[in-house]
Formats: C-alpha cells, sequence, structure tokens
C-alpha cells in the first residue's frame, strides 16, 4: 500500500506539470491563416482548420455559380487542395510534440524475484527522473520554435500553390483569347483555300498556289485543334490544384486576361523585402534558433539524468523494508563529447544552408524581376506599337482591295498578320503575369508599391 501510495504521488507530480501546458489547438491555425491572409491578400477562413465535405462542396459551389474569378481561384485551392490539406497536419504534430514536451518521463517500474528455499521473494523498485523537471521550461520554448517552423513551412507551402493556381489561370486565360484569335484564322485561311480552288477551276492560278493555299489552311486547323487540347488540359490543371472533381469542374473562367499593371516596384527594394519577409528563409532562421536551444538541452540533459525513486522488497524472515533509490549515470567510457561535436556541426550546417538560401532569393529575386521587365515590355510593344500598326496596315490594304488596287490574297495577308500580332501579343501579356506571379513568390508575397 505504501508503495502503491507512492506511485499515486509521483503521478500527481507528473499531473500537476502537465496542467500548466497550453491547450490550444486552433491557435497555430489561427496564426497561420492571419500569415497566409496578408501575404496572399485574400481571405482563407479556416484554412488549417477541419471542414465537412458537406461544408466543403456547399461553398466551393457558391464561388463558381457566377465563374470561376481569379481571387475566387486562389481561395479555394488554398481551401480546397488535398495535398495542402495533408501537409496541415504537420502543425498537429508540432503542436502534440508541445504538450508532450511539458510532461515529465512516466516512472520506471522494477520487479526483481529472489529464489531461497525453494520460495520465490519479490522485490519492487519504482523510479523517477525528478530531475528532468526542470528541464520542461527549456523543452516547451524548443517545441514552440518546432510549431512556429512548421507554420512557416507550411504557410510557403499555401504560398507555392497560390503561385502555380495564378499561373495557370493566367495561361487558361490567355488560351481562351488565343482560340478565338486562331479561329479567326482559320477562316482567313478557309477563306483564302476556296478563293484559291475557286481560281484553279477557273485556270487563273497554278495548281502549286491553290495547293499551298489549301495546305496553309490545313495548317490552322491543326493550331486550332492544338488549342483546344492545351485550353482542355489547362483547364484539368487547374482542377487539380483546386481539388475538383464531378459537377464542381463545369465552371467558365469569368475573368478576360488583363493588361499588365500600372507600373512595378524597383529591384533594390524587393531584394531587401525577399530576405525580411521571404518564409522558407524564416523558417531556416527559427530552425537554426532551435538547433542551437537543442544543443543547451541536450548538454543540461546529460546532468539532469538522475533518477529518484522507492524500493520495497522481503527479507528470508518474512519482513518488509522500504528504502529510498537513486540512479546515477556513470559517464566512465562517454563523456558526451562524440554528441557535442555533432550537433555543433549540425548547426554549422543549418547555418551555411539559411545562408546559401539567402543569396539564392536574392538571385531569384533578380531573375524574376528581369523576366517580369522584359515581358512587360514586350506586352507593352504589341499593345501600343505592333497590334495598332498590324490594324492600320489592314485598315489602308481593306481601302486599296475597295478601289481594285490590291489582290484579294494580298487582302487576306494583311489579315492574317494582324491576327498573328495579336496572338503574339496574348502570349507576351499571358508570359508578364506568370513571371509577376513568380515574383511575387521570389519576394515572400503581394510586390510593394513603387516608392514616389
Amino acid at each position: 500500500m505504501r508503495l502503491a501510495g507512492r506511485l499515486a504521488l509521483l503521478g500527481a507530480a507528473g499531473g500537476s506539470l502537465s496542467a500548466c501546458v497550453p491547450r490550444e489547438p486552433r491557435a497555430a491555425a489561427r496564426e497561420l491563416e492571419a500569415l497566409v491572409e496578408a501575404r496572399a491578400g485574400v481571405e482563407v477562413d479556416g484554412l488549417a482548420r477541419e471542414r465537412s465535405a458537406a461544408a466543403m462542396a456547399e461553398f466551393v459551389r457558391t464561388r463558381l455559380q457566377d465563374g470561376l474569378a481569379r481571387d475566387d481561384a486562389v481561395v479555394i485551392g488554398l481551401l480546397n487542395n488535398r495535398r495542402l490539406q495533408a501537409s496541415f497536419a504537420a502543425l498537429g504534430v508540432a503542436q502534440a510534440d508541445l504538450i508532450a514536451a511539458g510532461l515529465l518521463r512516466n516512472p520506471k517500474l522494477d520487479l526483481h524475484f529472489r529464489l531461497s528455499g525453494g520460495r520465490l521473494f519479490p522485490e519492487f523498485a519504482v523510479v523517477q527522473a525528478l530531475l528532468d523537471a526542470f528541464l520542461i521550461p527549456a523543452r516547451r520554448k524548443l517545441a514552440r520554435l518546432r510549431i512556429e517552423q512548421a507554420r512557416l513551412e507550411l504557410a510557403r507551402e499555401a504560398l507555392e500553390l497560390r503561385a502555380e493556381i495564378l499561373d495557370a489561370y493566367a495561361s487558361l486565360q490567355a488560351l481562351h483569347a488565343l482560340r478565338r484569335v486562331r479561329g479567326d484564322i482559320v477562316e482567313a485561311a478557309a477563306l483564302a483555300a476556296e478563293l484559291g480552288r475557286q481560281q484553279r477551276a477557273a485556270g487563273t492560278i497554278p495548281e502549286i498556289d491553290a495547293a499551298s493555299l489549301q495546305a496553309a489552311h490545313q495548317r490552322t486547323l491543326v493550331v486550332l485543334a492544338e488549342t483546344e487540347l492545351a485550353l482542355a488540359r489547362a483547364r484539368e490543371r487547374l482542377n487539380d490544384l483546386l481539388g475538383l472533381w464531378g459537377p464542381d469542374t463545369g465552371w467558365r473562367a469569368q475573368d478576360e486576361l488583363p493588361q499588365v499593371a500600372a507600373d512595378e516596384p524597383a529591384l533594390p527594394g524587393l531584394e531587401s523585402a525577399a530576405i525580411a519577409q521571404r518564409l522558407d528563409v524564416a523558417a531556416a532562421r527559427t530552425q537554426v534558433e532551435a538547433m542551437v536551444r537543442s544543443a543547451q538541452l541536450a548538454r543540461a540533459g546529460k546532468f539532469m539524468g538522475a533518477e529518484l525513486g522507492a524500493t520495497l522488497e522481503r527479507d528470508l524472515g518474512g519482513d518488509r523494508a522500504l528504502g529510498p533509490v537513486v540512479e546515477l549515470e556513470a559517464p566512465i567510457f562517454d563523456w558526451g563529447r562524440a554528441e557535442v561535436a555533432r550537433i555543433r556541426a549540425r548547426i554549422v550546417q543549418a547555418r551555411r544552408r539559411l545562408e546559401a538560401l539567402a543569396i539564392r532569393a536574392r538571385a531569384e529575386v533578380r531573375s524574376t524581376h528581369a523576366e517580369l521587365v522584359t515581358h512587360r515590355r514586350m506586352a507593352e510593344y504589341y499593345q501600343s506599337t505592333l497590334v495598332p500598326a498590324q490594324a492600320e496596315l489592314l485598315a489602308l490594304a481593306q481601302v486599296r482591295y475597295d478601289a481594285m488596287l490590291l489582290g484579294v490574297y494580298d487582302l487576306l495577308r494583311a489579315r492574317q498578320d494582324e491576327l498573328a500580332a495579336r496572338e503574339r501579343g496574348i502570349e507576351a501579356t499571358r508570359d508578364y503575369w506568370i513571371a509577376r506571379a513568380r515574383l511575387e513568390l521570389a519576394v515572400g508575397g503581394r510586390l510593394p508599391p513603387r516608392n514616389p
């Protein structure tokens, strides 16, 4: 009974220490949600919290009923992408580690038997690493750092998904516009081929010219078919990123491909912003701090290994004896030098990786900014110069054709040139928006405004 009483006492001590551990499983989820909202610029209520299938389905259908807008695509993807939701389980693991960090180790129960005079005599001993309680605050601090690291890494993963959704949506918008333009190109080529057939029947053009016009028309049909296939693939790519299936895949894109933004931020400020706010860089910093604290905890634990307890035994005369037990590790062979060296090497490794990541982040910002500037210039050139110039040439060709100063094939060629310029302009604008999404990811969030 006395032994049982001491076991109960040890259990009560462990329970009293664990009672002070914060049990707020939603706190880190709310912090993650707020971080993603600030960086992505959209509301994602319930990002890292479980929703019923019915509630999620209703939410998706509400967002899709008027068509799929750009921001709606981002919100649906962040809330409904199964791979991202699976990654959020890491936050729960880190929270469980925090709870475990506030608990005492379980006591050890030893049971021995002595054989004497044909009888077995039991011996009981229970020990508890009570000095381990002094390490609980340090373990909890380390566990909180692990939670912060997980939060930053998961937010980074959410931003990577956002960038991929923006890329896919811009590609889809461009393909819709290209399908319309290429449909017009097919019509122009079909008209030229029909005229060629008629003129060949009348004997006014050589057979090779008529055949060339027919071949050109067939090539435009192939290009249009390839565009339709690319459009179908782009839709399925978005369906995958957004976690859509079944009837929900019948959505239509609500937005047209917009023109380039009014202005872009300057490069020097972007490099500084990337180092200050990139979440993978922040996660790497947190990892270094966690490893330093882990090393401190490991060194302290070498001197906190004393275990205290009680033993109960019965001698040959039937008398019971109860006494204290102290267990200490004797550092005869291993003084912990290898473990200390291992931890120090890992800390150095983590610091070098952080430095390498910062260098790579700056390089990514410079590279993606150069891409953005180039695609912006190309898109503006097509929008402001080449497409209007080709439209003007087409109008002049129409006037000359009406005055019978220009042949029908020259008129059709001018029309095809105008459509080709529009086609390349759409592709340049698409590439601009894809580059902008990549630059936002490289910076770590929405682009800051240009300083006056």
